[in-house]
C-alpha cells in the first residue's frame, strides 16, 4: 500500500502541475534527476578505484535504464513510465534479436572472462 500512496501522490501532483522532487522549476517533466544519474554513471563507468566487476555492471546500458526506474520509483516520477517502457521494449527486442544471431554466445564468453562459467545449455 505505500507504494500505491506514493503514487497516488505523484499521481496528484501532476495534475496539479507540480512534479514531486523537481530541481529546476522551468523542467516540466523533471528529467533533471535522470540525468544527473545518467552523468554520475558515465563518470564512473572508468573509474579505477572501482571494482572490474562494478565498472563492468556501470557499463550495461541495461542497467542504466534499471536504475532510472528504481529512481523514478523511489522519487514518484510517473511522467518517466512511458520513456523507460519504450526504452525497455527496445533492449528486450535489440537482445532478442542478438540471441537470434547467435550473439548470446559472445555475452556467455564476456561472462566467463568475468568469472562466471556456465555452459551454453546452462546460459
Amino acid at each position: 500500500a505505500p507504494t500505491y500512496c506514493v503514487a497516488a501522490a505523484a499521481r496528484g501532483a501532476m495534475a496539479a502541475g507540480r512534479v514531486p522532487y523537481q530541481l529546476l522549476a522551468g523542467d516540466r517533466f523533471n528529467l533533471a534527476p535522470g540525468v544527473l544519474l545518467m552523468f554520475a554513471l558515465a563518470a564512473c563507468k572508468d573509474l579505477a578505484c572501482l571494482p572490474s566487476l562494478v565498472r563492468w555492471q556501470i557499463n550495461a546500458y541495461t542497467n542504466w535504464s534499471l536504475m532510472l526506474m528504481g529512481l523514478g520509483q523511489l522519487l514518484g516520477q510517473d511522467q518517466w513510465e512511458p520513456f523507460l517502457c519504450t526504452n525497455g521494449i527496445g533492449l528486450v527486442v535489440g537482445f532478442r534479436t542478438a540471441m537470434s544471431q547467435g550473439l548470446d554466445d559472445n555475452l556467455r564468453k564476456k561472462l566467463d572472462e568475468h568469472g562466471l562459467k556456465l555452459s551454453r545449455r546452462g546460459f
